[in-house]
């Protein structure tokens, strides 16, 4: 599960990360997020490579 940042799909939650998101690179401290209790997902990040992801 991946959350996303920016973008046009910025803040949904995703099983498969759409064309223009890449995920955050695990050296960087918030590259997680605690969604519940026992449930986290990584986090990705708006690219921009493609214009046209939805």
């Amino acid at each position: 599960m991946f959350v996303l940042e920016d973008g046009p799909r910025g803040g949904q939650l995703v099983d498969e990360l759409p064309t223009g998101y890449v995920p955050i690179s695990a050296d960087d401290g918030h590259a997680h997020v605690t969604l519940f209790e026992d449930f986290a997902a990584r986090k990705a990040r708006w690219s921009g490579d493609d214009q046209t992801a939805r």
